[in-house]
């Protein structure tokens, strides 16, 4: 036993040397300054780091509320992919919603560039300039559930009434008009 148990030791001494622990120490200390001096930033891109992990995402978000930081909602006009920091609170990042993909988010993203959204029609017809087949009904759906269209004035319940008529028009709207294409 007493041989078996100099086998352990000499190991332990071998698989966790000094090296490794001065690397795990500067890397403690590296997080440890930039949370305490720069926290809304640094927590911004910690909750981004994890986006696909909803339950990791849940608990930064809840540190992000012990450290009184605010989380403000996703907004087409106001979000990007990731999460970022908007006037010291952290704003919420469009991947965070489920079935929202990163093409959808580019196109709604660049679509912002000639001015900010202003009403849902007007977020689907841009997108559906920017990319082939525009918005989807799961990404629209989960867009609206997720409170991102909070800035294009109505509410939930009313986009959730009518979204669907509304995006059958506008693809419908883009199939008959195909550049390039003239009536008969």
């Amino acid at each position: 036993a007493n041989q078996i148990y100099d086998l352990m030791i000499d190991f332990a001494n071998y698989a966790f040397n000094k090296s490794h622990s001065v690397a795990y120490a500067v890397v403690a200390y590296r997080t440890a300054y930039l949370k305490y001096y720069y926290p809304v930033e640094f927590m911004a891109a910690q909750i981004s780091s994890f986006m696909n992990n909803s339950t990791q995402m849940a608990l930064y978000i809840e540190e992000c509320n012990r450290l009184g930081i605010e989380i403000l909602p996703p907004d087409v006009n106001e979000s990007f992919e990731k999460f970022t920091v908007s006037q010291g609170k952290i704003r919420y990042g469009l991947r965070g919603i489920k079935n929202v993909g990163t093409n959808l988010i580019e196109s709604i993203v660049h679509g912002r560039e000639k001015g900010p959204y202003t009403s849902l029609t007007d977020l689907m017809e841009r997108t559906e300039e920017e990319e082939s087949g525009g918005i989807n009904r799961k990404a629209l759906e989960n867009l609206i559930r997720g409170g991102a269209l909070a800035s294009l004035g109505g509410n939930r319940a009313q986009y959730m009434a009518c979204y669907e008529s509304m995006l059958s028009a506008v693809h419908d709207q883009s199939k008959r008009n195909i550049k390039g294409q003239t009536s008969l």
